[in-house]
This record gives structure tokens, C-alpha cells and sequence, in this order.
């Protein structure tokens, strides 16, 4: 407290005095004139203080007009938080004002008036018995008297003063004259706090109205403008003064004064209206903007508020999210179609693996020549041309098993090239030269040799059926910067690069219309059954999608080029045995256990196992599997990944290994999660054959499998 507060203090509280006259025989103020007079003060206070410290300051002057208040302080209570703060606090020995949280109303005499809702004087016997029976916070005084703050019926606070140095300063008397005016005090105070709400609620609707992300226009009944904020003048380029000088309706394009009629006539009928529209600059171009506009009520006459919002960045994001949600709902369709996909091709497998499979065997019965051979060979080829589909399906599904070796890629090219399937696709289009441009590099990568060719014969044969007559198709590689639109992830040698393999032709294009659609299952532009699946593309584009790379589309009226990126391998080349493919491996006796859930698969792997020399042995389920290598002992399992219900694969796999460390296992499926596979294959399988197998394949791969040794694991 300054010594000045102070001085003013001692005068006031000097001038007490209540006899009739004083001691040169003038009347002096009377008791109820001096309340009065504090009274007054306080009201006048209100208006005439900057903020609530200096009402406080000058409830604190007025008091000491009728009170000692050398030791004074207003105490604001929230209940809620029971929280107690001191907004003002003048003490001659206390010097702590810190909110008290979570106050006990029991410890302080504040908290009692809280409670009690009374005022309280408490004198000197009265305070020690108090601070013996509950204890109290801070020093204690010789006496102590507080009275209640009541603002609607409710206690905000209390008023108090004390003293240290004389236990008889305050009396009964003295506790009713500081009731009389804590109702003047309470409302005071509670009108002070509800005027700064409102001015700092003044205050922060301008600091928004100015510093709006969007142009505010505020208008009259007869249209004209009334106020605008900062960002009007930025957004349309007029000044204030020159806003203050138009209609509103003046700011609407002309082809656009219709909309402005709605705005007034919707305004007039709902109070509230929102549209987009254009409204013209200061330098007489438009700008699209979407308006928002209201009534306000204000005490001197109705005005309407309008919020101007540029939507050109929107317009460019309602496009762009147009865009995202076709290809969230391609995304979803594919996702969709994969999944029957997976069932089907599931489903599928392994029924074709009868079809396949027996026709085989009964060839193995029948001498050469037999009249039903053509027959039962024509059932053998329709067979792995329906299993050709299912793998197909299989790779959009992006649920096939492959196994990635390096390949350089013109040897696969080559390998394509030379295939009977090239040579029947080049009797069927006579006039369409197939070129050839290689890198004079030795570019490879890591890949399923089997989907990549795959991926090149639809593109080959897209591009002759799309020539119609005389044309030429040219396959390139090349060896090109690797960049975030083209690939995702992968692989790489660490030159940054990636392998490309183009296939462009010279037909007539691919039209506006049908470039979003090319890739997706099913479209095709083909007669279906007749030239293809429709499956074609969406193969290409799910085998480079497993792949970690991507595919590229150039078209015009002089032709369509497709490009496919591929992270580049530096590995060495792992050679493919393509030529032992039609070579049958011999057994010798060795002891085989088929797992496999599907009888007619057991049967079939059986029967070729058998044919091929080696004695065999089935069971229906890991669990069986698992028991049977308990008991005795196989020189090889072949394993099925599928299998429901159960264990699958890879889970009996891990467990074959607890009970019999290196035994040698290679997995048969047509369908089941990469992950699975290759897990199996580091922990030691020594292959793999897909389903609907041959008697080659299964050969080879029982072969592989019981030639490799447990390092190689």
C-alpha cells in the first residue's frame, strides 16, 4: 500500500466521529449521512473508474470514511472450483494474497462467512478458541470482521478487515454499518465485472470482424453500406470510403443481379441466406465467391451482415476431391472384385487340379495311339488354359504366390518372344511386325518371370488387336532416373535408376473416354470370349503393383506406348530350368507325406508321387501331420498353405521343425498371402509348385526339395 493510500486512509479513518457537535461547535455528517455519502462514492465509482482494481482501490478510500481499514481485503469465492482469490488485499503483516485452492471453509474465517452467509466479528477470545479448535491459515489478529457479498441471492465474496495491534477497534456497531454497505459493494462490484465483459466482448467481435479470413459487408435496409472490415478491401480492392459510397446490391456481376433479389427477399422471409454468386472488383473483374449472409438487431436500426468467402481455392479442391473419390471408388471396386477374385480362384484351383492332373494319369494307362488320347489331350489343354484365367484372377487379387529370382529383362523378353503363345499370336496377326530395341546394358531386376512375360504377351497382344490390318509393335528397355511419380518403393542398385520395359504400337489410340477405365477388371473393348477376359490390363497393372513399380500410358491418334518401371537389382542372374519343365523326375522309394485338407488333391499327389517312384503317405490336416512325424519318420512333405480349419502352412511348418529340426518340406498352393511364403522359404523350404500342377512341375519340385541340404536352409 503506497504511503499516499495510506495517508488518505489515516484522514478518513481520523475524521470518524459521531457526536453531535465537533470541538469548535459545528454540526458534524451524522451516521446515516456518512453511509450514505460511501454509498454514493461506491455507485459513482463504477462509471468513473479504468477497471475493477481501481473500483476496488476506491471501495477501499470510501470505507475508510467510517472504518479503520488499515488491514483490508475483498475475497471473490468460486464454488464450483472452491477456489478463493483476493482481487484486492492491503495488509500490514500478511504479504500473501495467492489464490487458495480447495479451501477448507472450516481454516479460514472467510470461508465461515461463505457458509454462514452472515457477517462475522470475531474478537480476540474468539479467535484463539477458533485457532485451538480447527486452526487457521496465516497470522492471526487480534479481531476480525467480514461480511457476505450477495448478488442474486448467492454469496460472491466476502469484505473484511482486521487488526493486529488493538483487540477493541471494531464493535457490534461498526459490523452493521459494514452490512449496510456490502449490498452497495456487491453491486458495484458485479456491474463492474458485467461492463469489462461486455467492453472485452466488444473488443474481441471487432478483432474478429478486422481480422476475418473473410470480407464482412454490413448494410441498411436501403442496401447501402454501413461497415466492412479489412479483409472487404483486400478481397474487392475498394477503400472503406468508397464501400461507404455503394449499395450492396451494386457489388453483384450483372448476369447475377437475380441473385441478389433472392439474397433481399431471402433475407426478409428466413432472416438468413447462403449462395455463391460473383461480385465485381474495384478494377471491374469478377471473382466467384460464396456469400453468407444474416439480420442483426441493433438499437438504432436493423442492418444485415454479409460473409464473402473466395471459393476459388474451393472450387479447385471440390475437383480435386472429385478426382479422389472416382479413384477411392475404382480403389474400392478393384478391392471388391479382388475379393471375389480370391474366392473364386481358391475355389477354382482346385477343382481344375482334377482336370489337369487326372487327364495326365490316364495317359500314363493308355498306349500310344488310343482313339480317346486326342480326347483326354484336348481335356489336358482346356484345362491349363482355364488354369491360365485363375492365375490371372489370382494377380488381381494380388493373393498368387510368387517367387521373385533376378532376370535380366531382354532374356525375358527373348524368352517370350520364342514362346509357342508368341508364335500362335504372330499366325493370328500376319501383318504386325514385332521390333525389338534392347539397352546395351545388362539390366535386371527381381521379379516372377512367370507374371512379367505374362504382362508383356497381353500388352504384345492388346497392341496387334488394337492395329487392325498392317502395323508394327516395338518392345524397348532402358535404364532411367527413378522419381517419387513413378516409384513408390523398391529395390534399388543404389544408382537411383530403374528398368523400363515399353511396348508401343502404331494402332489408333486409346480415346479420352476409356484411358481412366483401362485397368480395371472386366473392361474391355474386346468381344468377350472371343479375344480375351477382359483381364488383360488389369493384370499388367497387378503384377507391377506386387512388383513395388508402376505403369505408364502415352496415347494419340498415332498410337499407344505402355511403360513399365521396375526397381533395379544388381544381383546375379539366378538361371531358370524353363527346359526341365517337361522333364519327369524319377523317384527312387523315398518316403513322402502329402498334407493337403482337399481328398481329390491328396489323391492326385498320391497317385503322381506313386507313378513317379516314390512311396507315399496322405493325412487331412497339419494337426494329423504333426501327429504322424511324432510317430515316424519321411524323407519329404509336401505342404499345403491352406488349410481350414486349422493350422495353416507356415504354422505347421514352424512346428514340423520343433519336432524334427531340417526336415525337408516344399509347399504346394495355388492361393495364399506372399508373406506366408516367403517366411517358409527363409525358414528353410526347399520349394514350391503351384497349383494345378503337372507331373514336370510336382517332379521338379520333389526333386529340389530332397536334393537340398540343411545349410541351405
Amino acid at each position: 500500500m503506497s504511503e499516499k493510500s495510506k495517508s488518505q486512509l489515516g484522514t478518513m479513518a481520523d475524521s470518524r466521529d459521531w457526536s453531535e457537535n465537533g470541538e469548535d461547535g459545528v454540526d458534524v455528517l451524522s451516521h446515516a449521512e456518512q453511509v450514505n455519502g460511501v454509498l454514493f462514492a461506491i455507485a459513482s465509482a463504477v462509471n468513473t473508474t479504468l477497471n475493477l482494481y481501481d473500483l476496488y482501490r476506491s471501495i477501499h478510500l470510501s470505507l475508510g470514511s467510517i472504518l479503520d481499514v488499515t488491514n483490508f481485503y475483498i475475497a471473490l469465492v468460486d464454488s464450483e472450483s472452491r477456489t478463493l482469490h483476493f482481487p484486492y488485499f492491503v495488509d500490514e503483516v500478511d504479504d500473501d494474497s495467492s489464490v487458495i485452492t480447495d479451501f477448507n471453509p472450516e481454516k479460514t474465517l472467510t470461508g465461515a462467512v461463505v457458509i454462514e452467509q452472515k457477517p462475522l466479528l470475531m474478537l480476540t477470545d474468539d479467535l484463539k478458541k477458533r485457532e485451538k479448535k480447527n486452526g487457521m491459515w496465516g497470522p492471526i489478529p487480534l479481531v476480525w470482521m467480514g461480511v457476505p457479498l450477495f448478488i442474486r441471492k448467492r454469496v460472491i465474496g466476502v469484505i473484511a478487515v482486521q487488526s493486529y495491534t488493538d483487540g477493541g477497534i471494531y464493535n457490534y456497531e461498526d459490523l452493521q454499518l459494514l452490512s449496510a454497505v456490502s449490498h452497495q459493494v456487491a453491486l458495484a462490484i458485479d456491474r463492474k465485472r458485467s461492463l469489462q465483459k461486455l467492453i472485452r466482448s466488444e473488443d474481441r467481435f471487432r478483432q474478429l470482424f478486422e481480422h476475418s479470413n473473410d470480407a464482412i459487408l454490413v448494410y441498411n435496409p436501403n442496401g447501402k453500406i454501413v461497415d466492412c472490415n479489412k479483409r472487404a478491401t483486400e478481397m474487392l480492392g475498394y477503400t472503406r470510403v468508397e464501400f461507404f459510397e455503394l449499395t450492396f446490391s451494386e457489388l453483384f456481376y450483372p448476369s447475377d443481379h437475380k441473385t441478389g433479389e433472392q439474397l433481399y427477399g431471402g433475407l426478409e422471409k428466413y432472416g438468413h441466406f447462403r449462395f455463391e454468386s460473383r461480385l465485381i472488383k474495384s478494377d471491374l473483374t469478377y471473382i466467384d465467391v460464396e456469400l453468407s449472409a444474416k439480420n442483426l438487431d441493433q438499437l438504432e436500426q436493423p442492418v444485415a451482415e454479409v460473409i464473402i468467402r473466395d471459393i476459388t481455392a474451393v472450387k479447385i479442391a471440390r475437383e480435386e476431391k472429385r478426382i479422389l473419390q472416382e479413384k477411392l471408388n475404382r480403389s474400392k471396386k478393384m478391392e471388391a472384385l479382388g475379393l471375389m477374385a480370391s474366392g473364386v480362384a481358391h475355389d477354382l484351383n482346385n477343382i481344375l487340379s482334377g482336370v489337369v492332373s487326372y487327364p495326365e494319369l490316364i495317359l500314363l494307362k493308355l498306349d500310344e495311339g488310343h482313339e480317346v488320347e486326342p480326347l483326354v489331350n484336348a481335356i489336358f489343354e482346356a484345362g491349363k488354359r482355364a488354369a491360365e484365367v485363375v492365375a490371372d484372377l489370382l494377380t488381381i487379387a494380388r493373393s498368387a504366390a510368387n517367387i521373385r529370382e533376378i532376370h535380366r529383362i531382354d532374356l525375358l523378353v527373348l524368352d517370350y518372344l520364342y514362346s509357342p503363345e508368341c508364335q500362335v499370336l504372330k499366325t493370328r496377326f500376319p501383318d504386325v511386325v514385332i521390333r525389338t530395341n534392347f539397352s546395351n546394358r545388362e539390366l535386371r531386376i527381381s521379379c516372377s518371370p512367370v507374371h512379367v512375360k505374362k504382362s508383356l504377351m497381353n500388352l504384345i497382344t492388346n497392341g496387334a488387336e488394337a492395329i487392325q490390318g498392317r502395323g508394327e509393335i516395338v518392345i524397348e528397355t532402358d535404364c532411367k532416373p527413378c522419381s517419387n511419380t513413378v516409384l513408390a518403393s523398391g529395390e534399388n542398385g543404389g544408382s537411383g535408376d530403374c528398368v523400363t520395359l515399353a511396348v508401343r504400337d502404331n494402332g489408333p489410340g486409346v480415346g479420352d473416354d476409356e484411358i481412366e477405365h483401362i485397368f480395371e477388371p472386366f473392361y474391355s473393348r474386346k468381344a468377350m470370349g472371343r479375344s480375351g477376359s477382359g483381364l488383360g490390363l488389369a493384370v499388367v497393372w497387378n503384377t507391377m503393383e506386387n512388383h513395388d513399380g508402376r505403369v505408364r500410358v502415352a496415347t494419340s491418334s498415332k498410337g499407344t506406348c505402355f511403360t513399365l518401371f521396375f526397381p533395379i537389382s544388381i544381383g546375379k542372374r539366378e538361371d531358370a530350368d524353363d527346359g526341365a519343365e517337361t522333364v519327369r523326375y524319377q523317384g527312387n522309394g523315398e518316403r513322402i507325406l502329402v498334407v493337403d485338407d482337399e481328398p481329390q488333391l491328396r489323391d492326385i499327389a498320391s497317385k503322381m508321387l506313386s507313378a513317379l517312384g516314390y512311396s507315399t503317405d496322405v493325412v487331412a490336416s497339419g494337426e494329423k501331420a504333426l501327429e504322424f512325424l511324432e510317430k515316424k519318420s519321411v524323407d519329404l512333405v509336401v505342404l499345403d498353405m491352406m488349410m481350414e480349419p486349422g493350422l495353416n502352412g507356415r504354422q505347421v511348418y514352424e512346428k514340423i521343425l520343433e519336432i524334427r529340426p531340417g526336415q525337408k518340406t516344399v509347399i504346394a498352393s495355388g492361393y495364399s498371402e506372399s508373406e506366408d511364403v516367403d517366411a517358409c522359404l527363409k525358414l528353410g523350404v526347399g520349394g514350391f509348385v503351384k497349383k494345378p500342377y503337372s507331373f514336370a512341375q510336382l517332379s521338379k519340385v520333389v526333386r529340389n526339395g530332397l536334393l537340398k541340404s540343411e545349410k541351405d536352409g
